[in-house]
């Protein structure tokens, strides 16, 4: 399993989007601010949004003319408000489930 966490803080992106992704991730609504989305959730969503966030970070790089900061905050705002609803499974309780059945 992903630990998502670590992956999102090993992330090095300018710190302005940063600042404007953690302000939005407080008033962040997956229906009206990630429609694209839909369908998705848990672990599945998070792994979307890496990708998603991954591509337009490079296209930050590579081209910045074509480059929209817009969407990469929205990208980026999801992703902390997502990771901060996500619970996985913890271990224990799988540990536990496990020994139930045998």
């Amino acid at each position: 399993m992903t630990d998502f966490s670590a992956v999102i803080a090993s992330l090095k992106r300018p710190k302005l989007l940063i600042r404007a992704a953690r302000i939005g991730a407080a008033d962040y609504s997956r229906s009206r601010d990630l429609p694209a989305a839909q369908g998705r959730s848990g672990a599945g969503l998070l792994d979307w949004l890496l990708a998603c966030e991954a591509t337009q970070n490079a296209e930050r790089l590579a081209q910045p003319a074509l480059y929209d900061p817009v969407h990469h905050v929205r990208l980026l705002t999801a992703l902390l408000a997502e990771l901060r609803n996500f619970k996985p499974v913890q271990m224990a309780e799988a540990s536990c489930a496990m020994r139930q059945l045998g």
